[in-house]
């Protein structure tokens, strides 16, 4: 199917007129939390194969829209004697994006707001912003908005050839082998541990859905961990030297929310929640008397018309 191309409502952030539905995503945590309304029981070999050919559908889709957010903590804190290091970093992503795959069509708003703090910064200062507006109708990829960090990056307010590789945007444009949006899903399948649901939920006022709160075997999903691990520790002042390997299992945490469509049974939305909590005793980590770790990871998302066509830009260059 051929993307429309449709005249945005503001100049930048046009694909952000429907940010009511983000509201969704809060409610899909909350209820994960205090349970929703349950449905009939099923058993959980049945639940594991009716989300796997939600998931399989998936990957056949043409196209599809999507909005989502990624809010991640990680915290150190360390004592030797009576001097007290710590580290903080904080990553904050929303976006907004409407996907073609058969035409290899694409068109994405995204902000990130990361910081990057230690007890040697005077203060908490914001490493990395940008917000983003991508867009693509063919090979070549374009962007425009605002950039401030580190990266030897330049955006314009009109529309240019992205260079998103400095950015780390590849996934969002479909350009790497893990999906940016529902992951490694088939080795979490394998991974799980404990089923709770389904549970009822109100996705929109035209449709409900069914949702699954899955606990995953961290050791079943080292991959993730480790990459949340280095991606959230790094930077600022690394007071040890660790990766998630070296981080017992028994302390992380890893639980992944699936809501299907309850007539069709069409994924219709996921978040992925990973966190690790640990105080170390004296000389258990470097050579500090004390250590507090604490990370958390969170990623949700809601996809909507399926297989409909997608709105660029009217602006887009050709």
């Amino acid at each position: 199917m051929m993307p429309n191309k449709t005249p945005p409502d503001t100049k930048r952030g046009w694909l952000w007129g429907n940010r009511g539905v983000l509201i969704a995503l809060v409610v899909m945590l909350v209820l994960a939390g205090v349970g929703g309304i349950p449905t009939a029981a099923q058993d959980d070999a049945e639940t594991l194969e009716r989300i796997r050919a939600a998931y399989d559908a998936y990957d056949g889709w043409d196209s599809f829209s999507v909005v989502g957010e990624q809010e991640a903590l990680y915290a150190f804190s360390g004592q030797q004697g009576n001097a007290v290091f710590w580290q903080r970093n904080n990553l904050d992503v929303s976006f907004s994006g409407a996907y073609d795959r058969a035409e290899s069509a694409l068109s994405l708003s995204i902000s990130n707001d990361t910081t990057r703090s230690s007890s040697n910064a005077a203060e908490e200062t914001s490493d990395e912003y940008f917000a983003l507006d991508l867009a693509s109708a063919g090979e070549d990829v374009f962007w425009r908005g605002d950039y401030d960090g580190p990266a030897r990056v330049e955006v314009a307010d009109d529309w240019e050839t992205a260079r998103a590789t400095s950015l780390g945007l590849e996934g969002y444009l479909l350009q790497t082998r893990t999906d940016p949006f529902v992951g490694l899903y088939t080795s979490w399948l394998e991974a799980v541990s404990e089923i709770d649901g389904p549970r009822t939920m109100v996705i929109d006022r035209n449709t409900t859905g069914r949702l699954y709160v899955l606990t995953l075997d961290p050791a079943g999903v080292q991959d993730d961990l480790q990459a949340a691990f280095v991606a959230l520790s790094s930077g600022s002042e690394a007071y040890v030297d660790l990766d998630a390997g070296d981080l017992a299992v028994e302390d992380w945490t890893v639980t992944w929310g699936i809501i299907l469509d309850l007539e069709t049974d069409q994924l219709r939305g996921q978040y992925l929640e990973i966190e690790f909590e640990r105080t170390y005793a004296d000389g258990e980590l470097g050579n500090f008397d004390q250590v507090t770790i604490n990370l958390s990871d969170t990623r949700s998302v809601l996809f909507s018309d399926v297989n409909e066509p997608i709105r660029l830009p009217s602006d887009l260059p050709n």
